[in-house]
């Protein structure tokens, strides 16, 4: 787009030291990408890669400041880092990113209700956490893969400091103590939902229904939940019929989160459909997709579309 002249023109469009930067430099990378994103990242990349190079960069500039990192903090970041160098094609760096984020989520779960994961990382060892140590090795190795001068895509859920199930105040817990486990083999079939991370932006689900935003988040009710899971999805209902199928599970970053049986469909004229949803929180179908602590339930790896139909 900018030819030769393009560092000179980037760094007119950056501000401050970010200007003085180089193409080692991962701040300078993802700065560069944020300001020519709609100019030139944006003709190939989908919004969901732009909200990684922010959110990213967001990491980097908390790790550079030296901030505590606690483990689930670690996973999320390692695994924003992983998505968005899987989307940039750096592989090597993306299988760093990915083996740390699994030695993160091993301490995590491998430990009883006293372990690490309870306690915030704010002692430091040479001024950074034993998790933000992670952070800091995943953005160097991100630094480690350029094209064209730009940075060449991160797992489990993001509060478990909390138990599991629907609480009586309606906000949603995430479990905390024992290793999750893969779904069941015959299990209940279900449509798999994928959500990333939160994102505020108002939708009307139904006439005068509205949510403020969807994804997930550390302490969203579970009214949130339930509407983040239930709409706007590029689906086929006559599939999810023809299969038998009458619930979905939502996932996030490899664990299950809660299941809902699915309603009515509503088609919106963008061709995304949504449908009326109801928590289930006992029963046979919970304990095979969520039960106490939640299911590791793995997207195919590669795969874009945040729908999958478990076989």
């Amino acid at each position: 787009f900018y030819g030769e002249a393009w560092l000179a023109r980037v760094r007119r469009q950056l501000r401050g030291p970010a200007r003085a930067g180089t193409t080692a430099d991962i701040a300078f990378l993802l700065g560069a990408m944020k300001v020519t994103w709609n100019e030139i990242f944006g003709h190939g990349f989908s919004g969901r890669v732009r909200s990684l190079v922010f959110e990213v960069a967001e990491v980097r500039n908390s790790w550079a400041h030296k901030e505590g990192f606690s483990d689930n903090d670690t996973a999320r970041a390692l695994d924003s880092m992983e998505r968005l160098l899987e989307a940039f094609g750096g592989r090597e760096q993306q299988r760093q990113v990915h083996d740390m984020r699994r030695e993160v989520m091993g301490r995590m779960f491998g430990e009883g209700p006293d372990s690490e994961r309870h306690r915030s990382f704010s002692q430091h060892a040479e001024g950074r956490s034993t998790a933000g140590q992670a952070a800091g090795r995943a953005t160097a190795a991100s630094e480690g893969n350029a094209v064209g001068g730009c940075p060449s895509r991160v797992g489990v859920a993001s509060d478990m400091d909390q138990p599991s199930r629907l609480a009586a105040d309606g906000e949603h817990r995430v479990p905390r103590w024992e290793r999750p486990t893969p779904v069941p083999a015959g299990a209940t079939p279900v449509v798999l939902i994928r959500l990333g991370q939160w994102q505020v932006q108002r939708d009307e689900l139904e006439p005068g229904v509205y949510r403020e935003g969807h994804g997930y988040r550390a302490g969203m009710s579970s009214q949130e939940l339930l509407d983040s899971i239930r709409a706007w999805w590029r689906i086929s209902p006559d599939r999810v019929g023809r299969e038998g199928i009458r619930y979905a599970v939502a996932v996030h970053q490899g664990l299950t989160l809660a299941v809902v049986q699915i309603g009515t469909w509503r088609r919106r004229r963008d061709g995304r459909w949504a449908f009326s949803a109801t928590l289930v929180t006992e029963g046979r179908v919970f304990d095979e997709w969520v039960g106490p602590q939640g299911r590791l339930a793995e997207f195919t790896r590669g795969a874009q579309n945040p729908i999958q139909y478990s076989r």
